[in-house]
């Protein structure tokens, strides 16, 4: 099984953010927690629509989620930013660049669909 380069950059995106956020902004760690998850849930329905891909709801569904999933991980990140008002500029700049990024190579591939 190999990784495309999108797919590898994504990890390492993901592992960069993780290590991020548990040693540098350690306070804000749940609202990193979180938008985490709701990243998930997006990429849950994106998978059922892989299994599905003919049903138009499925679609609706993996389109509806997707974004409400983008959005709320979004603002985990502002939450999580705003949180820490001692954190340095460049800590908060990094972590609503990377967020901001998935949020839009996601949003993307979504409407692609």
């Amino acid at each position: 099984f190999r990784l495309g380069p999108m797919l590898l950059l994504h990890h390492i995106g993901c592992l960069a953010g993780l290590m991020f956020a548990f040693v540098v902004c350690p306070a804000g760690w749940p609202y990193f927690s979180a938008g985490a998850v709701a990243f998930e849930f997006g990429s849950a329905l994106l998978n059922l629509y892989c299994l599905y891909p003919h049903s138009r709801y499925v679609l609706w569904a993996y389109a509806s989620s997707m974004t409400c999933s983008n959005a709320a991980a979004g603002l985990c990140c502002a939450a999580m930013v705003l949180s820490q008002p001692s954190a340095a500029i460049g800590a908060k700049a990094f972590s609503a660049t990377l967020t901001g990024t998935f949020i839009l190579l996601r949003q993307k591939t979504c409407n692609d669909y």
